[in-house]
């Protein structure tokens, strides 16, 4: 009788402790978000016209990390010519600047903001970020948000243009989750094309959604920027590519305590 009165009383111990346990493995989750991971290749741009196709590639370790704020930046010290990959004394192309800013505290997001001119013939321009991972964030709780700028300079005053190059209707500038493009899934593509007379300059500015956040819709892991245009020969553009992902931790956290705590009213109930 004592034994089954000693099992009775532990098991109503751990029926009182089990909620104080499950807010404790949600915080080790959240803290997880906030810890990180960054893809060793930070940066990468490839640019092809007729002069032939060249590539960079930047490493984590040319930035800088902060562990207290949870961020790390890159940013190109000057500009570099894009040589042909079989003939370096070939320019294919130039990047003009380029930064990264990625924040993992509180939740991730990434901003790659790069400046290009074309060589002298039409140049295509391929250009991918970081992947950002992180603990799955549970599908109920995992929302996004895009923000693409791209401005446009006419240097060869006979006109000129950007076009996306991902197939008709495909925004040039896009953003990716569960896996870096053309693999994962594409969250959003914004500004197809900007086109200005001779000598002119234009710029699009688009997010999506238009305000506050869209549900991803799935069990979330890793974020990714992907860029990929068409800049008339001679000309010059920037853009800027911002994708940011909720909840904030104190959200994700009441998730996991809700979906957790659903076989513990169940085990009340016995």
């Amino acid at each position: 009788m004592t034994r089954r009165t000693s099992l009775a009383s532990i098991g109503r111990c751990l029926i009182q402790a089990a909620p104080a346990i499950l807010v404790a493995f949600a915080l080790v989750a959240v803290a997880g978000v906030a810890r990180g991971d960054i893809s060793p290749t930070i940066f990468s741009l490839t640019a092809a016209n007729d002069a032939g196709s060249g590539s960079l590639a930047f490493d984590i370790s040319e930035g800088s990390w902060d562990p207290v704020s949870g961020q790390y930046t890159w940013s190109l010290g000057a500009p570099m010519d894009i040589v042909d990959d079989g003939d370096p004394g070939v320019v294919v192309a130039s990047l003009d600047s380029a930064t990264l800013t990625i924040e993992t505290n509180p939740t991730p997001s990434i901003m790659l903001s790069v400046g290009t001119s074309a060589g002298d013939s039409n140049t295509n321009f391929y250009m991918d970020s970081a992947v950002v991972s992180f603990p799955t964030i549970p599908a109920p709780a995992a929302e996004g948000r895009f923000g693409a700028t791209a401005q446009l300079w006419d240097t060869g005053f006979d006109g000129a243009y950007l076009v996306g190059l991902d197939g008709s209707g495909v925004g040039a500038l896009q953003s990716y989750y569960n896996g870096a493009a053309p693999g994962g899934t594409r969250f959003s593509h914004l500004i197809g094309a900007i086109v200005v007379g001779a000598g002119g300059s234009g710029n699009g500015s688009q997010n999506f959604p238009s305000t506050g956040y869209a549900s991803i819709g799935t069990a979330l892991g890793d974020i990714s920027v992907h860029g990929a245009y068409v800049i008339s020969a001679g000309d010059r553009a920037t853009s800027t590519m911002s994708f940011g992902i909720v909840p904030e931790p104190s959200m994700l956290l009441m998730v996991l305590i809700a979906g957790a705590a659903l076989p513990v009213r169940a085990l009340r109930r016995r």
